[in-house]
């Protein structure tokens, strides 16, 4: 898990959006093209919350691990 990971998959995220964005304001409803840009973006969104949740469990292992070290155990 890369800080540059993250950086990459926000920007993906933030371009596909960009893209779905002006579909619509060129076509005025959702066309076909626009449903497969969403399930992308899905699925981009999954992996930015996937290594978010990394992130979270790593610096809680980390946490424990400085508790039980400073308790003496």
């Amino acid at each position: 898990m890369s800080l540059n990971n993250e950086t990459e998959l926000l920007a993906k995220k933030m371009s596909l959006e960009s893209q779905w964005n002006m579909s619509f304001a060129e076509n005025g409803i959702e066309t076909f093209s626009m449903y497969k840009i969403d399930q992308e973006l899905k699925e981009v969104k999954r992996q930015i919350r996937d290594l978010s949740l990394l992130k979270m469990n790593m610096n809680y292992t980390v946490n424990e691990e400085e508790r039980i070290n400073e308790s003496g155990c």
